[in-house]
């Protein structure tokens, strides 16, 4: 997903489609024993594919949310796997934002911002229609099919929240087609991630 930095305020972020190679964390591959093996000091954990990991080693795997590469461990809870918060994205210009949003599907829904007061200016309702990968955004006079904070919203349009789960915790609010035409127009192929502390 591209985001332009005039319609959003973030110190980084990114959502593309390849991963850092894990030998840059210290995990090389090796031959695919069926068990464990202990060889000196270092116990050594070996997945299905042949990636092993000295465990007296535990290097920081920063890994976005969606990422398969714990299910390739025999004991993944060895890994002491904490959650750290990532990048914090907030959307000051609401319109330029969503015209600039990569989009992956077709759709069309109409979307009311409730007042922000940093950025008063986003409140109100625009109508998205995206067609091949990009979006017209226009005012909406009408009623809208959903409405949302900016907060949410940015949730939403990072592809870290779904309109579904948004709307489950009052969120959100919209009838049920349009929670989920929601959730079709704004889904990602990945979850947003950003490697990098800053």
């Amino acid at each position: 997903m591209c985001l332009r930095a005039s319609a959003v305020v973030a110190a980084s972020c990114a959502s593309s489609g390849s991963r850092p190679a894990l030998s840059q964390f210290g995990v090389q591959p090796g031959p695919p024993p069926s068990k464990g093996v202990l060889l000196g000091n270092s116990l050594y954990r070996e997945s299905r594919n042949g990636i092993s990991l000295p465990l007296h080693h535990r290097p920081p795997l920063l890994q976005p949310s969606d990422d398969p590469a714990v299910e390739y461990f025999l004991e993944p809870r060895m890994l002491e796997a904490r959650d750290h918060e990532g990048f914090w994205l907030r959307l000051v210009d609401v319109a330029a934002a969503l015209k600039g949003r990569g989009w992956t599907t077709d759709g069309e829904i109409s979307i009311t911002v409730r007042a922000d007061r940093l950025a008063p200016w986003n409140a109100g309702s625009y109508r998205v229609n995206v067609s091949s990968g990009t979006a017209d955004v226009t005012p909406c006079p009408t009623t809208t099919d959903v409405e949302i904070s900016v907060k949410a919203l940015a949730s939403l349009y990072t592809g870290r929240r779904s309109a579904r789960e948004l709307s489950a915790w009052g969120l959100l609010t919209g009838d049920a087609d349009a929670v989920r035409r929601a959730d079709n127009l704004f889904a990602t192929q990945h979850a947003p991630h950003c490697p990098d502390h800053f």
